[in-house]
């Protein structure tokens, strides 16, 4: 990538060589710790499902090569809802702004104020 990208500015190049570097530890020291990364998973899949969230046609999946993907359980036609989320779930400005946090007497969507005000689309 950084010979293919030659005109790379200063920062984006340092974020690469440093990905590569943290990338190949990494693969050196193991890889993933699959007992950990699919207790991760699986609380976050209940959470999302405590808190209403429903998932239709695709499971995830955790491999030690591959790392997380969703795998299609059946065809999925246009128009099939696959993911849905409550705004309970999401991080919004809508959805942060109401929500306090402990010990500062202070609300999300305050604090991320700026972060919201350069881009929601995350």
């Amino acid at each position: 990538k950084l010979v293919k990208e030659a005109q790379l500015g200063h920062q984006q190049l340092l974020w690469e060589l440093g990905s590569a570097v943290v990338e190949q530890n990494y693969f050196d020291n193991g890889g993933r710790n699959m007992t950990y990364e699919k207790d991760v998973v699986d609380n976050m899949i209940k959470w999302f499902n405590d808190g209403g969230g429903v998932i239709r046609y695709i499971e995830p999946i955790l491999t030690k090569e591959e790392g997380y993907f969703l795998h299609a359980q059946e065809d999925i036609q246009t128009g099939d809802s696959i993911i849905s989320i409550p705004m309970k779930l999401m991080m919004s400005r809508v959805t942060a702004r109401n929500v306090l946090i402990k010990n500062r007497g202070k609300y999300l969507g305050a604090e991320l104020k700026s972060t919201f005000e350069k881009n929601e689309y995350w």
